[in-house]
């Protein structure tokens, strides 16, 4: 569950955490606070942060996996690429181990597909298909 509470609003964190508490126990459910973290956004080139208060129990985070994509709190997607490469990196090692042992290159090609190509088309599968 997500909640965006703007810097410039009436509405206060606490108060927005507050209603998403009332939310559950009216739909009975149980907001695990173990695992409940922060995530406070802001422009990537800002000149300083001004974080909010936490509420009391909860963690702020400034990176956190999403959908199996790293979000940091600048928006940016850098932390994501440099995951996916160093992924693809390894694979294509275990793939060059495969062909000096004479795997047949059509076995190595869907060897590709599969361990490399996937690995991209899932980092950019939120993002629209050029």
């Amino acid at each position: 569950m997500a909640s965006v509470v703007p810097e410039n609003t009436d509405c206060t964190l606490a108060d927005e955490f507050s209603h998403i508490k009332r939310w559950a126990d009216t739909n009975a459910l149980i907001i695990n606070f173990d695992k409940t973290k922060e995530l406070v956004l802001h422009r990537p080139n800002a000149t300083k942060h001004n974080l909010p208060q936490s509420l009391a129990g909860i963690e702020q985070f400034f990176t956190v996996i999403l959908l199996g994509l790293i979000f940091q709190s600048s928006l940016s997607f850098a932390a994501d690429v440099d995951y996916a490469l160093k992924v693809c990196s390894q694979r294509i090692f275990i793939l060059k181990q495969l062909r000096a042992q004479r795997m047949p290159l059509e076995q190595l090609h869907t060897d590709f597909q599969t361990i490399i190509l996937q690995r991209l088309a899932s980092s950019l599968g939120p993002f629209p298909q050029c």
